[in-house]
């Protein structure tokens, strides 16, 4: 599922990377390397993928960007 999203993207030139590193329960440590790679792609959304901790993960990563940024929330597309 996850290579069918990163395709679509792509074909869009939508796509800025996959971060993969969130585990079971979505762990701070996993959360701040996410938060990391949001910034280092200079991303505007996440396209989060799977169950709870991917989408969990994805709602904190967005949290902690915006609390830095300040301003609106950036979006989140859960599938």
């Amino acid at each position: 599922m996850v290579r069918q999203v990163e395709n679509i993207l792509k074909e869009h030139d939508a796509y800025g990377g996959t971060f993969w590193e969130i585990g079971e329960h979505a762990p701070v440590a996993g959360i701040n390397k996410g938060v990391q790679a949001f910034k280092d792609t200079k991303a505007d959304l996440i396209v989060s993928v799977g169950g709870g901790s991917p989408v969990d993960a994805s709602k904190a990563i967005l949290y902690f960007v915006q609390h830095e940024r300040g301003g609106p929330f950036p979006r989140q597309i859960a599938i």
